[in-house]
């Protein structure tokens, strides 16, 4: 920008250094041959008379000449002005259009981030549909995982109660065991003792024992002796038989417990059994959705890459589209000048007999917000035969990376427009530049050649070189008749 506007200060100086030059040669005086002579030669006494009147004119003269000069030193000062305004207006111009410049590019690089592939799309979605799955799989995991840690500890709870009661059980039962021991040993005691008293004395042996006391004092205390010893006896009995009853009574309440322990011991453990299973059921899924999220992020990835690449086409397409803008133009042009004339009818008629399959205008991608601008109309294979839209000469055919076999016909201006056609991604073309072309003839057949997913025939119209929305040049438009020279 900055190279333009100095070209343009430096022929602006120019011009306005010609016409001060010329304004300033405009005003000087036209010198006779007598003008030429020596100013400084002495005029001759017969030339006084005249001397007056020479002096007055050349005061005029010099006079005229200063106010020319006056007048061309302003006009110069207006052109120097004038120029000094178009040079900032040019200046003030160049800067708008770097700035629009600037902001398109912006605009380009906001958008470069991918494109809308159908594949991204699908692969966006299954990506995000699995890590649903995923965070369902691991919220019942982290759930079931919970639960088993209480069941772990409820049953380890209800061990330590069953334990607890098994000891206490086993210890009652060896309390009656020694009870029982010692009501054993007490009726042993008691029957000894009958037995020695029996054996000294007979069945008079009590008796004899008092009645051979030899005072008073004797006799009590030998009735005293055998009193407390029937008495000790039978009360040893008798609280060891309280003892015996009061521990069974108590054995059988821990036996009880013993069963209720070892019942919430099964649940416990049923329980257990069941939690771990749920568990392993969350942990196995969350495995297989976690396989499916991996897999799908690699598809992701990969969709991610191949919409990088498409980009990377599209923005081939883009720059080779504009150029070939200005390659249509030229041509157009140079085959004017050689004399060839386009006659187009300005009415249409389909390119191809196939469905519309993607319209001209910009698509939006649904993720990433990229605005792809679609420069023609997509038609389905239909026949597989391309047709020419309407009469003209091809002006181009050529294999284009972006658009591959393809086929550009001038129809010449119609209504004011110089209107061109463009038929690309054939696989083969049957026309040549230069040929005459019939509205509704066979050029070429539809194929997938350069940038394309599938066969199908892209139409452009162009309007001096750019292209132009094809819809209302295609609604009325009838099928080729198909009666025109076939492409050789």
């Amino acid at each position: 920008m900055r190279a333009v506007t100095t070209r343009r200060t430096r022929g602006l100086a120019g011009l306005g250094a010609l016409v001060l030059t010329s304004l300033i040669a405009s005003g000087l005086p036209a010198w006779s041959a007598d003008a030429g002579a020596d100013p400084s030669a002495t005029p001759s006494p017969s030339a006084s008379a005249e001397e007056t009147t020479g002096q007055s004119a050349a005061e005029r003269r010099r006079e005229r000449a200063a106010e020319r000069k006056a007048a061309a030193r302003k006009q110069a000062d207006e052109a120097e002005r004038a120029a000094a305004d178009a040079e900032e207006a040019a200046r003030e111009r160049e800067e708008a259009a770097a700035v629009e410049r600037a902001a398109e590019r912006a605009a380009e690089l906001a958008e470069q981030h991918a494109h809308d592939a159908a594949e991204l799309v699908a692969a966006s979605k299954e990506l995000a549909a699995a890590q649903a799955d995923l965070a369902v799989a691991r919220t019942a995991l982290t759930s079931a995982r919970q639960q088993l840690r209480a069941a772990r500890d409820a049953d380890a709870a209800a061990q330590t109660d069953l334990d607890a009661a098994v000891l206490t059980e086993e210890k009652a039962t060896r309390d009656l065991a020694d009870v029982e021991v010692r009501i054993a040993e007490g009726h042993d005691d008691l029957g000894r003792l009958a037995q020695v008293a029996y054996k000294s004395n007979g069945s008079m042996g009590e008796l004899s024992l008092v009645l051979s006391s030899t005072s008073p004092n004797q006799l009590a205390e030998r009735l005293a002796f055998l009193q407390s010893v029937g008495s000790a006896g039978n009360a040893v009995i008798a609280d060891l038989s309280v003892d015996r009853a009061d521990l069974r009574n108590a054995q059988a309440r821990l036996s009880a417990t013993r069963r209720a322990a070892e019942e919430k011991r099964s649940a416990a453990a049923a329980a257990l059994a069941a939690v771990g299973a749920k568990e392993r059921l969350a942990r196995s899924a969350e495995q297989q959705v976690d396989a499916v999220v991996t897999a799908r992020q690699a598809a992701f990835d990969a969709a991610r890459e191949a919409a990088v690449e498409d980009k990377r086409r599209y923005q081939v397409m883009v720059t080779q589209s504009g150029a070939l803008g200005s390659r249509i133009t030229e041509l157009a042009a140079t085959m004017r000048r050689a004399g060839t004339r386009s006659r187009g009818s300005g009415s249409f008629v389909l390119p191809g007999t196939g469905g519309v399959t993607s319209a001209f205008g910009p698509r939006l991608h649904p993720i990433l917000n990229y605005v792809k601008v679609h420069t023609g109309t997509d038609l389905g294979i239909g026949d597989g035969v391309a047709y020419a839209a309407d009469s003209g000469v091809v002006l181009l055919t050529e294999f284009n990376v972006a658009y591959g076999n393809m086929t550009v016909i001038d129809h010449g201006k119609v209504g004011g427009l110089r209107i061109a056609t463009l038929y690309a991604h054939q696989s083969a073309i049957g026309v040549e530049p230069g040929d005459p072309v019939d509205k509704g003839q066979a050029i070429g057949i539809i194929g997938s050649t350069g940038y394309s997913t599938g066969p199908h025939l892209h139409f452009e119209v162009r309007v001096d070189g750019e292209p132009l929305d094809p819809t209302p040049f295609l609604e009325d438009a009838e099928l080729p008749t198909r009666t025109f020279r076939a492409p050789r």
